[in-house]
Formats: structure tokens, C-alpha cells, sequence
């Protein structure tokens, strides 16, 4: 039972950014672009091996390139900063990390979920790339300018400031809200699903993390039932994004 603890309060720790992120993209500068950049938030002092950057073109919704993480590791901040030259699109394109071997993802790869960590889309006041944001189980496009970034807060959205590559985020959300009334169960379940009840009917955005960090469910839910037949029996994180607002709860699927 000790062992069991120690290893879930592990577990949460390990989860505080809710596996691998994209904590800040720069795609667009004045100029030549060479100072462009992608930020990866984890666990600090960690290793990436096992985990790719995949960057992808809005006009075809293919991949344009691909950066293996093997050699990298997050500093005392969790902070990795990759610096690809002026290679980062301005957009409407996107960039997204997967635990998978880059030869996976040779140029002109299409889009999609499997093995997917994180993920964002952007641009610079173009129209929304419907491609995109589907084929990645997005739901919003953000914008930035060639004098800011865009720079991830604690609720998962992202607001566009000044660039600050290797640096802490202001963390301050500016949608710090939470679900009100919000109930997933059955708890412990073993029928191959969990409700989601809340006080609004609004979609949900549901992300799902086992106990080594990986992301195993991303799903926007409408009639607010989430399929996990698919999981091994154990216990997960559930993070539930709605109107704005957010809630993370532990789940346990027997």
C-alpha cells in the first residue's frame, strides 16, 4: 500500500504541466526570422528521448519538419528551447509533440492524434485552418504578431507577450476560473466509460494522463460521456476543459 502512494504522489508531480507542453512558440519576427523559437515544458532535469517536434503547413495540413528530442533534457525550470533557424512557418500552421520515432514523420505526413503529447495551432490573423485544428483535436487558433509570442498559461490557453525563450512564463491565467459542480463518475469505474456532469451543457475538451505522463486520451466530448474501454485497468489523471474554465480529477478504471 506504501509503494502505491508513493507511487501516485509521483504520479501527480510528475503531471504538474500534464505531460510534455508547448510552453512558448515565437513563429514570426521582423526581419529574417533567425531568433524564432519553440519552448517544451516537463519535468526539470528530464530527458526528451523518445519524444519529437512534428511542425505542420496549414496550406497543405502536412508535416514540413521534423526534430528528434533524443539528446535533449529540460533544465531547473523544465525549459528546452529549440532554436530552428528561421525553419518555423508563420502560419496557419502548427506545431506538435508525439512519443514517436521521427522516421514516423518523413515530409508530407498527415495529421494526427496517435502518440500526440500536445499540440498548438496559430497564425497571424489568417483564417482558422479547419485541417489543422481537427486533424490535432484542437479547438482554438491563436495569433501573434512579429514583435510577440505566444506564451502557454497554467489553464492550457495561451495569451501572446513579449518573447522570453528559457525563461518562466507569467504562469497568472487569464481564464483562472474552474467548472462549477462538475462530477465524473462512476468512480472507480469498470463499464467502459465515465460520465461528466456540470452545471453547463457546453462541449467538453477531456484530456486524459496515465501514471508515466502520457497523454493516452485527448477528446472533445458533447453528450458529456467519455469511452475508456480502451484503458488498462489503473489509475489516470483527467484534466476537463469548459466555457473557459478547468478541473482535474483523479480516475480509476478497474
Amino acid at each position: 500500500m506504501k509503494k502505491t502512494y508513493t507511487l501516485f504522489f509521483t504520479f501527480l508531480i510528475s503531471l504538474a504541466c500534464f505531460g510534455q507542453t508547448i510552453n512558448e512558440i515565437d513563429s514570426d519576427q521582423t526581419g529574417t526570422d533567425t531568433a524564432e523559437f519553440i519552448e517544451i515544458k516537463w519535468t526539470p532535469n528530464t530527458s526528451l528521448n523518445g519524444y519529437i517536434v512534428v511542425l505542420f503547413n496549414g496550406s497543405s495540413d502536412t508535416s514540413y519538419d521534423t526534430i528528434d528530442l533524443a539528446t535533449a533534457t529540460t533544465d531547473a525550470n523544465g525549459l528546452y528551447v529549440i532554436f530552428p533557424s528561421g525553419s518555423i512557418q508563420n502560419g496557419a500552421d502548427a506545431a506538435a509533440i508525439y512519443q514517436d520515432l521521427a522516421t514516423n514523420f518523413p515530409s508530407d505526413t498527415g495529421t494526427t492524434t496517435t502518440n500526440l503529447i500536445d499540440a498548438i495551432v496559430y497564425g497571424t490573423n489568417d483564417e482558422d485552418d479547419t485541417g489543422l485544428l481537427t486533424g490535432l483535436g484542437e479547438t482554438i487558433q491563436y495569433n501573434e504578431t512579429t514583435t510577440e509570442s505566444l506564451n502557454r498559461a497554467d489553464d492550457g490557453s495561451y495569451y501572446t507577450a513579449a518573447p522570453s525563450a528559457g525563461a518562466v512564463n507569467n504562469v497568472l491565467s487569464t481564464q483562472n476560473k474552474h467548472i462549477e459542480s462538475v462530477s465524473i463518475y462512476p468512480n472507480p469505474t469498470s463499464l467502459g466509460y465515465l460520465n461528466i456532469s456540470s452545471k453547463s451543457n457546453s462541449k467538453m475538451d477531456v484530456f486524459v494522463f496515465d501514471v508515466l505522463g502520457k497523454q493516452v486520451i485527448r477528446k472533445t466530448v458533447n453528450d458529456h460521456i467519455l469511452n475508456v474501454s480502451k484503458l488498462n485497468s489503473g489509475i489516470y489523471l483527467m484534466k476537463v476543459s469548459q466555457d473557459d474554465a478547468t478541473i482535474t480529477k483523479k480516475v480509476v478504471v478497474e
